[in-house]
């Protein structure tokens, strides 16, 4: 059954139908000035006859020409339908592009969260894998553990410290292996010198390609230059 809608603009009625309005997302055109309005708003609660239809316009023109003067002609140009259907596409293809930048920079927010997930860190791992791409390892501070540090005098060379620890790996995912800093202190605990060391320098073969496994450990084995005043304690840190 057809509803029954007013023109906000020329006051004609016409009959209209719910699929009309979902389709044109509550506006229409009118038949008679070719004007786009909320049909939605100007519904009517009852049906109006066709007859009567017919002549609401036609008392609607005659009320507006009873107020005084007569005003100039409107002109009424309507939007070709092709302009319109490609405004609309423009439309939904710009929010739809806004909806993934937001879920991308949400996504790039939260990816350390995501990275410490073992099952999140493998699904993103499959899809890396099908996209032929490769998901960067993650570095979690707090989560590599030093164990068993220990600097003292080169057994070989007076004029030199070697540095050994371990590295373990408590978090549930791979990690990059991190830098470390090496820092020297006197008996005032003063820092007297310090320095980095990527992995490619404190590991005796390259780093592995898939990091540091989880729970998996690595020793290794410095060999520092000796300051000109032997050091009274040191710290690593991991960067």
């Amino acid at each position: 059954m057809p509803l029954t809608t007013r023109c906000r603009r020329c006051g004609r009625l016409f009959p209209v139908y719910a699929q009309q309005l979902k389709a044109g997302r509550g506006k229409l055109a009118c038949p008679q000035c070719g004007g786009r309005f909320n049909a939605v708003a100007g519904l009517l609660d009852e049906v109006i006859p066709a007859e009567d239809m017919e002549a609401a316009p036609r008392r609607s023109r005659t009320r507006r020409r009873g107020l005084g003067s007569a005003a100039a002609p409107r002109i009424m140009i309507a939007a070709p339908r092709g302009r319109r259907g490609l405004g609309t596409a423009l439309w939904v293809l710009g929010s739809l592009v806004l909806a993934v930048a937001l879920v991308a920079q949400i996504g790039w927010w939260e990816r350390g969260q995501w990275l410490r997930d073992p099952q999140m860190y493998a699904r993103l791992g499959g899809l890396c894998e099908a996209l032929g791409c490769r998901l960067p390892l993650p570095r979690i501070p707090g989560t590599i553990e030093i164990l068993a540090p220990s600097l003292a005098l080169h057994p070989e060379d007076p004029e030199a410290l070697r540095l050994i620890l371990t590295l373990v790996n408590g978090a549930a995912v791979p990690q990059r292996l991190p830098l470390l800093q090496v820092e020297l202190y006197d008996e005032a605990r003063t820092l007297t010198a310090a320095r980095r060391f990527s992995p490619a320098l404190y590991l005796a073969e390259p780093p592995p390609r898939g990091g540091l496994a989880p729970g998996a450990s690595v020793s290794l084995m410095l060999d520092l230059v000796k300051p000109p005043q032997t050091p009274a304690g040191f710290r690593v840190r991991l960067l």
